[in-house]
């Protein structure tokens, strides 16, 4: 049996898969070509704007969006922006400089405050422990008491006289010292209260005496000065004017050289 089958060329489906082939990669070749050409447009356009902007902010050139400022104003701006901001730096590093030295300060007064504080608390806790120890020196000294104050015949100094008198039957368990500075006040002539002594001593024969330099409402101590006569300048000192006066109402027995220091003079 004879069978006709038909016969297919091999040269035509070459061709077909050739033709195909050939459309396909000149597709690919045209859009490579055209992502290239995107792609330098791109690099081109970004070259040229940064280009624009360096010259820009170096005021070679003019901003588009800003023809009324010239580049050269620009750039005197820039100076300017850069000194007031120099400026800025400066002062702001003088500001931190003063609130360290400020800190500083300020720690020191806190911490002043605080021994002037612990002063005062120890200086309020002293007092009040000498006004206890006061207080039971006066209980325990109840029968204690001064004789009679007594003045000196002979004055002290100007408007001074010294009184004196005898502290007796202080316990022998107490500091006599310390009960003779805390005694109530003595009178003596004059409505005049003698408050705490000057001294408190012990003499020889063991009693303890206490004196009070008094200079009020002394008028036999109260020396003054006759008529000054005019020596002149002296010479040992330039611009010095010399006087000379005697010295009135010294009594007998009183110490001439401390009352002539200790009584004032005017000069007429």
């Amino acid at each position: 049996m004879n069978l006709n089958l038909p016969l297919y060329e091999p040269q035509s489906l070459t061709n077909s898969y050739t033709s195909e082939c050939t459309s396909l990669l000149s597709r690919k070749i045209l859009y490579g070509d055209m992502r290239r050409g995107v792609r330098l447009l791109l690099w081109g356009t970004g070259t040229i704007a940064l280009v624009l902007l360096i010259c820009q902010n170096a005021g070679l050139v003019r901003c588009p969006l800003n023809d009324n400022v010239s580049a050269a104003d620009k750039t005197a701006l820039r100076q300017q922006w850069k000194e007031e901001w120099q400026k800025h730096q400066t002062e702001l590093e003088t500001w931190k400089r003063e609130h360290a030295e400020y800190e500083k300060e300020a720690a020191g007064w806190e911490r002043g405050r605080e021994e002037h504080k612990k002063e005062l608390e120890d200086w309020q806790r002293q007092r009040e422990e000498e006004a206890r120890h006061r207080l039971e020196l006066q209980r325990r000294s109840q029968g204690v008491y001064w004789t009679e104050p007594h003045g000196d015949p002979h004055c002290r100094a100007y408007g001074t006289r010294a009184y004196y008198a005898y502290l007796k039957d202080v316990p022998g368990d107490l500091s006599w010292r310390e009960v003779c500075y805390n005694m109530p006040p003595v009178p003596i002539s004059g409505g005049r209260n003698l408050t705490e002594p000057d001294t408190c001593e012990r003499n020889d024969k063991g009693d303890i005496v206490g004196t009070w330099h008094v200079s009020s409402g002394e008028p036999n101590c109260m020396t003054g000065w006759g008529w000054f006569e005019d020596k002149g300048c002296t010479p040992s000192v330039h611009g010095l004017l010399r006087f000379e006066s005697s010295l009135e109402n010294v009594r007998e027995g009183d110490d001439q050289q401390k009352m002539c220091e200790t009584t004032p003079a005017i000069a007429q």
